[in-house]
């Protein structure tokens, strides 16, 4: 990290036509810093470079309306799931990125795991088994590990 002096002195030289080798020599630092400086000093300290990688799928202002839809949705008591929210708000991104999104901003969810119904005559198996269950011997049900 450079002082402010030190990168004032390197944008006086640079005035002074003095080239880039000439000032690092004469600074006793690195000629790359010396460029990078002068590049930066041109643009007044602004970032020259873009951000790097690839643009967000979901913008700040679909983020809010994620929380807005969820939230109205809460208060209502009535079903939130990414694929409401994707279809009420007309997204153009996946299930799970709204998921995600969702996930970051503290909503909680569950799947909800779906279970064949018993029939008749296995709902009465159970009920027997479990009412011979209550009434055994309490000891004879006991594990004992050694």
């Amino acid at each position: 990290m450079l002082f402010a002096e030190v990168r004032q002195k390197i944008l006086d030289y640079s005035r002074e036509n003095k080239s880039c080798r000439w000032i690092a020599k004469k600074l006793k630092i690195a000629h790359t810093t010396v460029s990078r400086v002068l590049k930066s000093g041109r643009t007044k300290n602004r970032r020259i470079r873009s951000n790097a990688g690839r643009p967000r799928k979901l913008n700040r202002a679909d983020k809010l309306k994620i929380k807005r839809v969820t939230m109205n949705r809460i208060q209502k008591n009535s079903m939130v799931n990414s694929r409401i929210i994707k279809n009420e708000l007309n997204l153009d991104v996946s299930l799970r990125t709204i998921q995600r999104k969702m996930k970051a901003m503290d909503f909680t969810y569950d799947k909800i795991e779906r279970k064949i119904p018993l029939s008749k005559s296995t709902k009465n198996e159970r009920i027997k088994f479990c009412k011979k269950m209550l009434t055994e011997d309490r000891r004879i049900n006991k594990f004992h590990y050694i």
